[in-house]
C-alpha cells in the first residue's frame, strides 16, 4: 500500500488498477460509474480492491485499445508479443489466435504480470494505429502536439478528497502541462462522427469520467481543463476525431 497524500503522482498501472494508493479504498470514474448505471453493489464485485473474488475481464479488442493507449502514452513496457509459432498444438500444428492450450497458458501469465499479449497481427495493427493517430492528431487545432514528448504529463495519476472524506483517484492520458487541457484516448470498432461517438459517450458514460476527472484536477490545482476525447477507429484507415464536451 502506497498510502499517497493529495497530489499528482507517479503510479503504475497495476497498483493504480489494485487501488492499492492508500489504506482506505478510493473511488475512480469507472466505478462510479457503476454505481451509478447499476448499484453500489455492481460496484464491489467491479473492484479489484474489495471484491476478494475478483476476476478481470479482457478481450481481444480490449487488448488492442489498451495497448493502443499505452503506445501512445510511452508504455510500451506493457505491450507483450506473443509468437504463435513458439506454441505448437502436439500435432505441431501452429496455432490461429489464442487456438490452443499452450499459448492460451502464455497469453493469461502475461494478463497475471499486467501486461497486454498481443499476436503479432495485433501488434502491427497498434502500431499503424499509433502511427496514424499522431499525424491526424496534429491536425487538430485543440489537440495538436498531445501524446508527443514535450509539453504534457502522460498516465500521472490525481490523487484527491472530497469534502465528505471519500478520496478519488483519476489517471489522466494526457494532462497538458499548463493544466489547460485533459485528453483522453479512445478506440472504437465503430465510426467516430459525431453521431455515432455521441450515442457512445452517453451509452458508455463517457461524460460522467469527463466530469470526474476535471472535478479532481479542479480540487488539485483551481483550474478547470477542457476535456477532450480522441477517438479512433480501429480498422484500416484508422481514423481519429477529437471530441470535447
Amino acid at each position: 500500500m502506497l498510502n499517497l497524500e493529495a497530489g499528482i503522482h507517479d503510479v503504475g498501472a497495476d497498483d493504480y488498477h489494485a487501488d492499492a494508493l492508500r489504506a482506505e479504498p478510493t473511488l475512480s470514474s469507472s466505478i462510479a460509474k457503476i454505481i451509478v448505471q447499476q448499484s453500489p453493489r455492481h460496484a464491489w464485485t467491479a473492484s479489484k480492491r474489495l471484491n476478494p473474488d475478483f476476476e478481470p475481464t479482457n478481450s481481444d479488442a480490449f487488448n488492442v485499445g489498451k495497448a493502443v493507449d499505452s503506445y501512445m502514452t510511452g508504455e510500451l513496457a506493457q505491450i507483450v508479443a506473443i509468437d504463435p509459432a513458439k506454441y505448437p498444438a502436439k500435432n505441431g500444428n501452429i496455432p490461429v489466435g489464442w487456438g490452443n492450450p499452450a499459448i492460451r497458458a502464455a497469453r493469461d501469465a502475461a494478463q497475471a504480470e499486467g501486461k497486454i499479449p498481443l499476436l503479432p497481427d495485433q501488434l502491427t495493427a497498434v502500431v499503424a494505429m499509433a502511427k496514424a493517430a499522431r499525424w491526424q492528431i496534429d491536425t487538430s487545432e485543440e489537440a495538436a502536439g498531445m501524446f508527443s514528448p514535450t509539453g504534457w504529463h502522460y498516465q500521472k495519476t490525481l490523487l484527491w478528497r472530497e469534502k465528505n472524506g471519500v478520496w478519488c483517484r483519476a489517471r489522466p492520458d494526457a494532462l497538458k502541462q499548463d493544466h489547460t487541457i485533459i485528453g483522453d484516448f479512445k478506440s472504437s470498432g465503430g465510426n467516430v462522427d459525431d453521431e455515432t461517438f455521441g450515442k457512445q459517450i452517453a451509452n458508455l458514460g463517457y461524460n460522467l469520467q469527463a466530469a470526474f476527472y476535471i472535478r479532481g484536477h479542479r480540487a488539485l490545482f483551481g483550474t478547470e481543463p477542457k476535456f477532450l476525447f480522441v477517438a479512433q477507429e480501429t480498422s484500416a484507415p484508422y481514423a481519429l476525431k477529437v471530441h470535447g464536451l
